[in-house]
């Protein structure tokens, strides 16, 4: 409520007016995401190795401030960063390389511009490395070429001639990835 009075030459002025000063709507709730590449929401990609293509839509009625790709590091208990990325379209790319074997979850985390959030995951299966031997190179007890991809340095990298349970030898991978 606001008042004014004024006196002027005898008359008295009196002025009140009422007014009610509302507050624009807060957004409180969190923005949509849906993963368009590889494969949709809680999905399975298999990858050995290579870049996986990642992207995103994602909505909201007052914005989208950033959305943020995430890989979750299982060995290391801990989430790495891929990148930010705060107009669409929403994309990010990954090395299959730099994931660790088996499951990895990769994840967004999508923020508005009102500071509401939103998380949601797919998940990218790492496949052993691909070796490739020629057992024709040479006799017993001589050493034989072994070609592949998909290791990292420090990588053991066990190598079986015929049935898995014959090992062969086993090679640390030095940090040149050979």
């Amino acid at each position: 409520m606001a008042a004014f009075s004024e006196n002027h030459e005898g008359c008295e002025l009196w002025v009140e007016e009422v007014f009610t000063i509302e507050a624009p709507e807060s957004d409180t709730n969190p923005p949509t995401v849906s993963w368009v590449k590889p494969v949709p929401n809680l999905w399975i990609q298999v990858a050995s190795s290579g870049t996986v293509e990642l992207e995103v839509t994602a909505s909201d009625s007052s914005g989208i401030r950033s959305v943020v790709f995430f890989r979750d590091d299982a060995v290391n208990k801990q989430a790495v960063e891929i990148t930010t990325d705060s107009s669409a379209p929403y994309q990010a790319s990954v090395d299959v390389n730099t994931l660790n074997m088996k499951w990895n979850e990769i994840f967004v985390i999508v923020e508005d511009t009102a500071g509401n959030w939103v998380k949601q995951s797919i998940f990218i299966y790492r496949l052993n490395p691909t070796i490739t031997l020629d057992p024709t190179e040479g006799s017993y007890n001589r050493e034989v070429a072994v070609a592949g991809s998909g290791w990292l340095p420090k990588d053991i990298v066990i190598i079986s001639l015929g049935e898995a349970a014959i090992e062969v030898t086993q090679a640390i991978v030095d940090d040149e990835g050979n």
